[in-house]
């Protein structure tokens, strides 16, 4: 009976000892590979933890933000700090115009009148107005949209703001 007993104890202390080796195995696997998800997906991940951070949630196949307000010409319109807004186009319309873009955007200063044309989007030969859903002074352009029209299709609502 105590040859028995010596066994089982054995037989437990080899399957804690397996158990505590394959957790400690796991926290080293775990310690290496998030730096290495990180330096490969982290740039995306963290564009992704920012959108997620400033409200923009999928619906479905599409991109939707809280805070915004749309206009019926497929922009949206966030208030920002003092008295001006910042305006962009929604997710619905950058995917209407699929290819590599280019954008006219207006100088600083212009003034802008409710329904008029603000900024021109170009795609393949086509053309697409972008028309104002405020009316006011143009005081920023997004310089990065002029050098990078794709973040129009890959962040419309965080980076990819017009006016």
């Amino acid at each position: 009976m105590e040859t028995l007993i010596t066994f089982l104890e054995s037989i437990g202390i080899f399957i804690v000892g397996l158990l505590i080796r394959l957790l400690v195995f796991i926290a080293v696997v775990a310690v290496v590979a998030v730096p290495i998800l990180f330096v490969f997906g982290g740039i995306e991940g963290l564009a992704r933890l920012r959108r997620w951070m400033l409200g923009v949630k999928r619906v479905g196949a599409m991109s939707w933000r809280a805070g915004v307000y749309y206009a019926p010409g497929h922009t949206w319109v966030e208030p920002s700090t003092g008295r001006g807004v910042r305006v962009g186009i929604d997710d619905l319309a950058q995917r209407l115009l699929p290819g590599m873009p280019h954008v006219t955007l207006p100088r600083v200063g212009s003034p802008v009148r409710q329904g008029d044309p603000v900024a021109m989007i170009r795609v393949d030969g086509h053309e697409a107005q972008v028309l104002s859903p405020v009316t006011g002074t143009v005081t920023a352009v997004n310089g990065h949209v002029r050098r990078d029209p794709s973040l129009l299709q890959r962040d419309p609502y965080v980076r990819g703001w017009l006016i």
